[in-house]
């Protein structure tokens, strides 16, 4: 709403103001307003149900306990001096760095960001000082992965950086071709990525010499192009791509061990709307593969030769999906709508729905009692597991991408303004 709000005033601003000069002064003074008109705060409500129902977990109290959360910014930091750009076509200021990564390294106690505009930082958390700077020309496309003294991160022209993590010098490079997806997987001896061209590549994690890779051929003009991630589990490497079908590969050879397609006569449908490929990462749980099909929905194989265990055609359009680090038998399914789906596996069924009220949720992180939340706007909520109660604080900033945890009590996350944020939870 804020968001329509805001590009019908500049909308018609630009309709009477001749002057770009004047228009952008008239545009910058509005949204130091805008912003201005929301200072931090917190407020409470309650889901429609509770996350986790009491017949799931006997030994909690049937009664809802009361929720209480202190929270408190440690520190603040502008990492980039210009976030914002000015789309002539919508006369709205957009995000450089809406597909930024980041991951914390305990040991250092450093924060590795990967930003849109091209550029990676190493942070100290301690100080919030920046350790180093890596300046590319390309936007980080993947997530930022650590391991041992190395670094590494994709671009959007397809190549895969190596840095070293003391200083941020490239150790090697790797041109992959199309952009790289959204995660980059790291094993004892390699890495593997997909790019936007439905190619899986393995590279020695050392050198970056290359390994194996694989090109899947599809009819484009049917399907989009999917963004899913390498899953590696033991020797076996599981890939799905944008027509719908997993693979399993060898992990040191490339060799195909098996493979399966959702909706075999999916080439056949022609509508617009209909599109299956595949998003996620693949998860494994209680022994089965877990992923999903943007249009075709969730499925759980048999991760030895892929048989096809059971399928939930009605969860569409899921883009993550991960497992439960404290419940047992439980999924979470970030939708397109913004949505957390949870799902029990030996039930398979969805047994609730984590929907906020401002907005669509941009990443969550989850405790042993809670979850925390953030989102497309200025909210970052915590949500009691057992009684659905919402503690929503809001931030005088716009849009947060995934959160990572600090230690148990504090956490990380950068806004789309490019601020990080190191925030403590008691």
């Amino acid at each position: 709403m804020l968001n329509f709000v805001n590009s019908i005033f500049l909308f018609s601003l630009s309709r009477t103001v001749r002057s770009f000069r004047t228009y952008f002064i008239v545009s910058f003074l509005f949204m130091i307003i805008f912003s201005c008109s929301y200072p931090l705060g917190t407020r409470s409500f309650q889901l429609d149900t509770p996350i986790f129902h009491n017949h799931y977990h006997p030994d909690r109290s049937p009664e809802p306990k009361s929720f209480k959360a202190n929270f408190e910014i440690l520190w603040q930091t502008q990492l980039v001096e210009h976030p914002l750009y000015r789309d002539s076509w919508s006369f709205q200021h957009r995000n450089i760095i809406e597909r930024s990564g980041m991951a914390f390294d305990p040991m250092r106690n450093t924060a590795y960001i990967g930003l849109s505009e091209g550029t990676i930082l190493a942070v100290d958390v301690s100080t919030s000082e920046i350790v180093w700077k890596y300046s590319g020309h390309d936007a980080i496309t993947s997530n930022v992965v650590y391991d041992h003294d190395l670094l590494y991160a994709g671009t959007m022209q397809g190549e895969l950086l190596a840095l070293h993590r003391s200083n941020g010098s490239v150790v090697w490079k790797y041109q992959a071709g199309l952009a790289i997806g959204k995660k980059i997987v790291v094993s004892d001896s390699a890495i593997f990525f997909t790019t936007h061209d439905d190619n899986i590549i393995s590279l020695e994690k050392r050198t970056g010499n290359w390994n194996w890779d694989y090109h899947h051929y599809f009819e484009k003009d049917i399907t989009l192009l999917g963004t899913p991630s390498p899953f590696v589990q033991d020797n076996f490497v599981y890939a799905g791509f944008a027509d719908g079908s997993l693979f399993c590969f060898s992990a040191q050879t490339g060799s195909k061990i098996w493979s399966i397609r959702v909706k075999s006569d999916s080439l056949k449908i022609k509508e617009s709307n209909y599109f299956v490929d595949i998003d996620t990462q693949p998860v494994l749980l209680d022994d089965s593969l877990y992923f999903a099909s943007y249009s075709e929905g969730l499925y759980q194989i048999d991760p030895t030769g892929g048989k096809i265990l059971s399928s939930n055609t009605n969860l569409s359009s899921i883009f993550e999906i991960r497992k439960s680090s404290y419940l047992s038998h439980i999924l979470y399914l970030r939708t397109g709508s913004g949505k957390i789906l949870v799902y029990h596996s030996q039930k398979q069924k969805v047994i609730t729905t984590i929907e906020l009220q401002r907005n669509l949720i941009t990443g969550f992180l989850e405790t042993k009692n809670r979850f925390i939340v953030t989102d497309a706007e200025q909210a970052i909520y915590f949500i009691d597991h057992s009684s659905g109660n919402v503690l929503e604080y809001l931030l005088n900033d716009r849009g947060f991408i995934a959160p990572v945890f600090v230690n148990d009590h504090e956490i990380l996350s950068l806004s789309h303004h490019g601020t990080l944020y190191r925030l403590a939870i008691y």
